[in-house]
């Protein structure tokens, strides 16, 4: 990212970076053979990147340069 400000560039990479990894999991947690206790994990990891990406896109919507 090139807004000029280098926090702000952070943030947008961070929050690309944590669609991905969100996407990945997804992924995993929709293939059948998957483990019970595996699928239990991966659903805790995607609560838990939710939830940052959901506080780094509240800090996004409020930012003021």
């Amino acid at each position: 990212y090139a807004t000029g400000d280098a926090l702000l560039d952070n943030l947008l990479a961070e929050v690309e970076g944590k669609k991905e990894q969100l996407q990945n999991l997804r992924n995993m947690r929709a293939d059948e053979k998957l483990p019970a206790g595996m699928r239990s994990t991966v659903e805790a990891q995607i609560k838990r990147i939710d939830e940052l990406t959901d506080a780094s896109l509240d800090a996004l919507s409020q930012w003021k340069p």
